[in-house]
């Protein structure tokens, strides 16, 4: 799907959620203690989305670097390594 479907329902329940955040968030800038916590909670889990987007960005550039922009997709059968060969012997007493 090239183009994502948005439906009311999801954009009003983004809204609300967006919302709700606001309020907290303003409450804790006004001292409420639970109101702190939960904003910094809020802060955290944005810095750890954020870090993981950056750090699965600078992989996936690291290895489209390294393999010349091929995939495993559209590499050619014989420079793939999953035939039976590549695995090595068969474990004594387990069956194939």
């Amino acid at each position: 799907m090239l183009i994502p479907r948005f439906t009311l329902r999801n954009l009003f329940a983004v809204t609300a959620g967006v919302a709700v955040a606001a309020l907290i968030t303003s409450w804790g800038g006004q001292g409420v203690a639970w109101a702190i916590g939960i904003s910094a909670a809020l802060v955290a889990l944005l810095i750890i989305v954020a870090v993981h987007v950056a750090l699965f960005a600078i992989l996936w550039l690291y290895s489209r670097a390294a393999t010349g922009g091929e995939t495993a997709a559209v590499l050619p059968i014989e420079s793939r390594t999953t035939s039976a060969a590549a695995l090595g012997p068969p474990l004594p007493g387990k069956a194939i």
